[in-house]
């Protein structure tokens, strides 16, 4: 799903009463601004989990088993 398609379904979902292309058009502008400016904190799991897949052997090595389940741990973890 593009990130055009997720600010549709969002607005759809939560604000059902979005009923103007103005107001449907505050809400888009407000999803896009938020994406270039990110809260302070906030992550992207994909880069973190290929920095530790590229790094883990200078940190003594890692199991690929165990690195794939420490991986899907950090991401639920990190949602919740």
């Amino acid at each position: 799903m593009s990130r055009e398609e997720e600010i549709v379904q969002t607005a759809n979902e939560n604000y059902p009463s979005l009923d103007s292309e103005k107001s449907y058009e505050g809400f888009k502008d407000g999803a896009k601004w938020a994406d270039k400016h990110p809260r302070k904190g906030l992550w992207d799991s994909k880069k973190v989990i290929e920095w530790l897949a590229l790094h883990c052997e200078l940190y003594g090595g890692c199991n690929p088993n165990k690195l794939n389940q420490m991986c899907e741990n950090l991401i639920k973890a990190m949602e919740e």
